[in-house]
């Protein structure tokens, strides 16, 4: 009598496939009762990966891996499935699926299943989501950043850590959070939330707000070393083997270097890659900014209600329209096209043949993947991690705005968190925020616009694209270093960070449009720059010099341990090596929110944007605004006053916007 054994393999396989993908949600755990059905079916099991590779496919995302790096061998699908479905089983067991008692999984540790969930978010397409869904994993995060988030504070003056753990688990959340599940919150939880993550919003000089400190604009750091103690009251401070100016405030040393200790060999696809933890500044501020967000600004009746009632009644200033305006431009509006903070893209379709996946939402984080593989160090310069044309367009949002000095000046005596930190002690308050922005490139050949810096700067090529990471530390202090002098390193030190990275010569009046409207002419220190719109000259690949570097790129080797070494990945090259920005506030938000004009330039090295806001009534004086694009929606970051002194701590304070989509 015929029974299933006399299939052919591949049917055995494609009826497994149905047995573990029985439903397109939940984990694939059947498939072992199903290898349990008898030896012989067990057998099939253990000599055949296609069948994990197919499974895989059907319940987890899977182009990102294949754009970003490489293309996954069926037996890197099958064990990246067991790791992804053991992380899954772990977030079950210590929920308590099902209606069972929460157990205290063991079989792998926190910090492992938060790396986990961090490369599914992304590496999402909409079907990692779904899975992560299915096992309560925002319900998971969720709990765990209110209870743990401040695991070792007491040890640390009652500050919450920026660590690895709780930068992924601020990520994760962000990345599991919707509109719904931040709306339906309640509000004493909301307010929980705020407070806890309030100290990465809100102390710049404590916690990193950029992967390098943005008084850089050049890198890699010519600089290794400098003994420079009495060099206008700076220490040099040791990050590696890098050592930089910084002054001693009672949080720490300002700027902040973010040491490359954070840089982790995580298992990806069975692969050992080097990756570092996001700044756990800017998941913080998006978690705020959301729950801010849920709150409208109120309306005063006795407003004009439009322009040309406020012109009639001789007033200046916000109109009833303007804050009807401003409160559509939260949360990304009804229908996501507003401004204000908008949410990671959930699962758009779901069939019986699995999640369509053909728009590859994961590309949105290319960039982020990017900036978390090479930017880690500032001693290599590896790749572009800033997405063309992206701030081209109106952006609106909120930023915060502190009435009072800070209770805990940075160049005060050393306190611990106080009890009553909130935004109340701070008085903090947000305020309306628009920029309508231009960019314009510069192309391999052509030339490019000075920074802001005297001294001497780095090439504009890469340097070592192959990996040169060092491999222990026990010789760091035997390694040649650049001579530099004192000079040179407060040069390299300053780079122009309170004129927008250009040079002092550079203002307003220096950028005229050509009469095409395609390419802006930059007057610069008597002579002519010109930058073009996207779509403009492209470049050659044959000539290009990063290009050339891309070639160079070593072959994968093995590790000792058996796993792929890790090559770190390059971006495709786009030629442009230098991006610019102009922009004003429309007229009609000027008229009630004030009026600016707006430059600056995108730091290379890591695709943080540096815009300097400029306003009308030059009493209100210049403030310079910092961050990144996250997930490709939200420009999040910080504003600082400009000082003489980049490198000493000042007023700054959070900001979020997104783009508006224009018809």
């Amino acid at each position: 009598m015929p029974t299933i054994l006399s299939l052919p393999t591949e049917l055995i396989e494609e009826t497994a496939l149905y047995v573990a993908c029985s439903t397109l949600e939940g984990r694939p755990n059947s498939i072992r009762s199903f290898r349990l059905t008898c030896k012989a079916i067990n057998n099939v099991f253990l000599h055949s990966n296609a069948i994990y590779r197919s499974i895989f496919k059907l319940k987890f995302s899977h182009s990102a891996v294949a754009r970003r790096s490489f293309e996954p061998t069926s037996k890197e699908y099958r064990q990246l499935l067991q790791l992804y479905d053991d992380s899954l089983q772990f977030i079950e067991e210590r929920r308590g699926f099902d209606g069972m008692e929460p157990v205290d999984a063991d079989h792998m540790s926190t910090e492992e299943v938060l790396w986990v969930l961090a490369f599914m978010c992304l590496d999402d397409d909409g079907a990692n989501t779904l899975q992560l869904n299915a096992v309560g994993a925002y319900e998971w995060i969720h709990e765990l950043v209110i209870r743990r988030l401040y695991d070792g504070a007491g040890d640390n003056g009652g500050w919450p850590l920026d660590n690895c753990k709780n930068s992924l688990a601020l990520w994760i959340l962000w990345s599991l959070s919707t509109k719904e599940r931040i709306l339906s919150e309640s509000e004493d939880v909301s307010e929980t939330i705020v407070k806890l993550i309030l100290p990465f919003v809100s102390i710049p000089f404590r916690y990193a707000m950029a992967f390098a400190p943005p008084n850089h604009f050049s890198l890699p750091l010519i600089s290794q070393s400098g003994d420079f103690s009495d060099a206008n009251t700076r220490i040099p401070f040791r990050t590696r083997q890098t050592h930089l100016l910084s002054v001693l405030t009672p949080h720490g040393p300002f700027p902040i270097y973010r040491s490359t200790d954070p840089i982790w060999n995580q298992v990806y696809f069975t692969r050992r890659v080097e990756i570092t933890w996001p700044l756990i500044t800017t998941g913080a501020k998006l978690l705020f900014f959301v729950r801010r967000e849920r709150y409208m600004l109120a309306m005063d009746p006795s407003l004009p209600r439009d322009r040309a009632d406020a012109i009639q009644r001789g007033m200046i200033g916000p109109t009833q329209a303007d804050v009807i305006e401003i409160n559509r431009n939260i949360l990304g509006g009804p229908n996501n096209k507003d401004g204000g903070t908008k949410f990671p893209d959930s699962v758009a379709s779901a069939g019986p043949d699995g999640v369509d996946e053909w728009s590859q939402a994961s590309r949105q984080y290319d960039a982020d993947w990017y900036r978390l593989r090479l930017c880690a160090d500032l001693k290599f310069r590896r790749g572009d991690v800033y997405t063309l044309g992206s701030l081209t367009g109106l952006w609106a949002g909120r930023m915060l705005v502190a009435q009072n000095p800070n209770p805990n000046e940075p160049n005060g005596h050393p306190v611990p968190l106080p009890a009553d930190f909130d935004e109340l002690t701070l008085s903090i308050t947000n305020r309306p925020m628009y920029m309508r922005l231009q960019e314009f490139v510069s192309y391999t050949g052509e030339d490019v616009i000075p920074s802001g810096a005297r001294g001497p700067q780095p090439s504009s090529s890469y340097e070592d694209a192959e990996g040169d990471e060092e491999d222990d530390d026990d010789d760091a202090d035997d390694l040649p270093v650049p001579e530099i002098n004192e000079q040179g390193l407060h040069e390299e030190f300053d780079q122009g960070l309170r004129n927008a990275y250009f040079p002092d010569t550079v203002t307003t009046d220096s950028f005229k449009n050509t009469y095409d409207g395609a390419s802006v002419r930059v007057n610069c220190g008597g002579k002519e720059y010109v930058y073009h719109k996207l779509g403009g000259p492209q470049h050659d690949p044959e000539s290009c010099m990063d290009c050339e570097m891309r070639e160079k790129q070593a072959m994968p080797v093995w590790s000792e341990e058996g796993h792929p070494a890790d090559v770190v990945p390059l971006p495709p090259c786009t030629g442009v090596q230098d991006v610019i920005v102009t922009g004003s506030t429309d007229d009609r938000h000027g008229q009630a929110w004030n009026h600016y004009s707006y430059y600056g330039r995108v730091r290379h090295w890591d695709g943080m944007i540096g815009i300097l806001r400029i306003p009308r009534d030059r009493s209100l004086g210049n403030w310079f605004f910092y961050g990144y694009i996250v997930g490709g929606k939200n420009f999040v970051g910080n504003w600082k006053m400009t000082h003489d002194d980049p490198g000493m701590p000042t007023v700054e304070g959070a900001f979020c916007l997104s783009k508006v989509t224009e018809e």
